[in-house]
């Protein structure tokens, strides 16, 4: 991939995804976001460009709060289970920038995307689950549980790499 198409990638998972996904738990109380988000609108008033650019951009935007929330949520609780940031030598940042570029999108966007994604995906279960009281039985409990710890593992072993391969730019 050229470093553009990796960046874009990046981009795309730790933001778009989770993002969309968040969309999607909030669409049964906005029709024209559900419309657009369940394909039920009839092919007179299917999505246009401009509502794929809106729903885009929308997107976008609830993965960069999604990420605020990550940041306050995840940050901490990894903190305080023994995963601190280690210090860096930044003065080394520019002459290893494409080493470190690469660190992040290989690590740290996985990171982003799986702690994210537990916020959105903890957003759909509660409002199917509690808000629109949906019928669900235990095994969708269950694997919301199973769910919910392997993205955890995930998330703090994506941030450990991060932390560890940066390190070893950063400080060498």
């Amino acid at each position: 991939m050229s470093p553009l198409s990796d960046r874009s990638f990046g981009v795309v998972i730790a933001y778009l995804l989770p993002g969309f996904i968040s969309l999607w738990s909030v669409s049964p109380f906005i029709a024209p976001l559900a419309g657009w988000l369940d394909g039920s609108m009839s092919l007179e008033h299917a999505p246009s460009v401009g509502g794929f650019l809106y729903v885009t951009v929308a997107s976008l935007t609830a993965g960069l709060t999604l990420n605020v929330v990550r940041w306050a949520l995840f940050d901490s609780i990894n903190i305080m289970t023994g995963i601190e940031k280690p210090a860096w030598d930044d003065s080394k940042l520019q002459a290893n920038f494409d080493a470190f570029q690469n660190v992040v999108e290989q690590h740290f966007r996985y990171y982003q995307f799986y702690s994210c994604t537990i916020i959105a995906v903890a957003m759909v279960y509660v409002v199917h689950r509690f808000v629109l009281t949906d019928p669900l039985n235990a095994a969708v409990d269950y694997a919301a549980a199973v769910f919910f710890v392997l993205f955890a593992l995930a998330q703090r072993d994506a941030m450990h790499r991060y932390y560890t391969r940066a390190t070893h730019i950063l400080t060498s």
